[in-house]
């Protein structure tokens, strides 16, 4: 198969090519796609390059194309509600792109160039160029994650970095090969030389021969050979076969067909795994909660209701459990969880929500990206009184006292036959105790005294 590399300017060094001048068309911001809050999602902006004023009506619509596309293949498309998209309308002097093999260039705002002289489909941007992206993201929308400078140009190309640069008619497994170097900062796994690149260690690629001590070992079968050998039965297998990062030795891939290596190729395990935790890094699994307030206080029996609202992830494989006091309730695995706070003590009580993706796309998460918990503390405070004593005062009369607990007060009550009741003093009841003084100057019917909480 023909192994076609593309990678950013820090790759190669190219001849920095200045416009002439900048136009005067004004650059609009234009919603593609929104799915959440900017926090809580990976977030593109689509830059256009190479089009003129009068192309620009275009623009929006080659950029939406571009999203679908990126967000039609794996696995991205698991994961579409996680992304939200615009597109930032830049009109150029000139459409099109430098083509420096041809003695074709260009004025485009932010100086485009198919590198040509052995990868004619590499486009690469100045630093010029590279500074006027950074400046629009900032002006524009600041929670950026991933710029995509999409080059209005008929042949295809693209690069990734921090930076994805893409031509409008380039082709999906060309684009998601380069968004894996942008959103996952995955390493081509070529092992055609190229000439003063610098290889260093990245999710899918190592020089590391240690079964124990290789990144991905949890993908490799205790069966499968390590190093790997290629071109037999274990190339459907997560393995550690030699040549990547553009060294036919010493460096080793996950496995032997990848698009990483193999446009036409789909992402292999491990890609995949990387690509998915750093969709994870910004779209955490819990989206939204309620209540808002913390901690939740109950001065009244009642039922608590507590929620969270999972990040939309594949069919079935976000898990919930709820825990109260750090006891997994059995059966707690919905959206929301009641409380009746009637049947805990007085006292603080802890309400969890843990959330996890549990994708098989995923075997390693050091850091848990793919799990997020909520805690609730709940204090709880419910009236509790009692009538302690009913004893004669110093003077013509006697004292009920009430003890115990009522932090929004309590209401004495009397009652002749336990049935019909009448409220004889309120008080605010703020130290535990109370004192209710009744003064009798005449013979008064046998009574029966209570407290409540008001």
């Amino acid at each position: 198969m023909t192994i076609t590399p593309f990678r950013t300017l820090a790759a190669l060094a190219i001849l920095a090519l200045m416009s002439l001048g900048q136009p005067a068309h004004a650059q609009t911001l234009s919603l593609i796609r929104s799915n959440g809050p900017p926090d809580r999602r990976v977030n593109f902006v689509v830059l256009a390059e190479g089009y003129t004023g009068t192309q620009l009506a275009s623009f929006r619509t080659d950029a939406t194309n571009l999203i679908n596309s990126l967000l039609n293949a794996p696995p991205f498309n698991l994961y579409r509600s996680c992304f939200n998209a615009y597109a930032l309308s830049v009109a150029s002097n000139e459409s099109g792109s430098d083509h420096s093999d041809q003695g074709t260039y260009r004025d485009t705002y932010f100086q485009t160039a198919y590198t040509g002289a052995g990868n004619p489909q590499l486009i690469d941007i100045t630093a010029t160029g590279l500074g006027r992206v950074n400046s629009l993201i900032a002006s524009y929308y600041p929670s950026c994650d991933v710029p995509v400078v999409l080059v209005n140009d008929p042949l295809a190309g693209g690069s990734g970095g921090a930076v994805l640069i893409c031509n409008k008619l380039g082709a999906e497994s060309l684009v998601t090969h380069e968004l894996g170097h942008t959103l996952a900062g995955l390493g081509d796994e070529y092992e055609t030389p190229w000439p003063g690149y610098t290889s260093v260690e990245e999710p899918n690629t190592t020089q590391q021969t240690n079964r124990s001590l290789i990144k991905w070992k949890d993908w490799i079968a205790p069966t499968t050979p390590v190093p790997t050998p290629a071109g037999g039965e274990y190339d459907n297998y997560v393995g550690l076969f030699e040549g990547a990062n553009y060294q036919a030795t010493g460096w080793y891939r996950p496995k032997a067909s990848c698009r990483m290596r193999y446009l036409e190729e789909d992402f292999c395990e491990v890609c995949k795994e990387a690509l998915v935790l750093s969709i994870y890094r910004k779209a955490r699994p819990i989206n939204d909660y309620s209540p808002k307030t913390n901690p939740v206080v109950s001065l009244i029996p009642q039922t608590l209701t507590f929620s969270v609202a999972k990040i939309p992830a594949p069919a079935g494989t976000p898990v919930i459990q709820w825990s109260l006091d750090n006891l997994a309730v059995t059966g707690a695995t919905q959206t929301s969880f009641q409380v009746t706070s009637g049947n805990l003590s007085n006292g603080l009580h802890t309400v969890r929500a843990v959330v996890r993706d549990a994708t098989t796309l995923v075997r390693t998460d050091p850091t848990n990206l793919l799990r997020q918990t909520n805690t609730w503390q709940l204090q709880v405070n419910l009236p509790s009184l009692r009538v302690a004593a009913v004893r004669p005062t110093p003077t013509t009369g006697f004292g009920v006292l009430v003890t115990g607990n009522a932090a929004q007060g309590i209401v004495v009550e009397a009652s002749t036959n336990l049935t019909a009741w009448q409220a004889v003093a309120t008080n605010a009841f703020s130290s535990g105790t109370y004192q209710y003084q009744e003064s009798v100057t005449t013979p008064l019917p046998r009574r029966y005294y209570r407290a409540r909480s008001r």
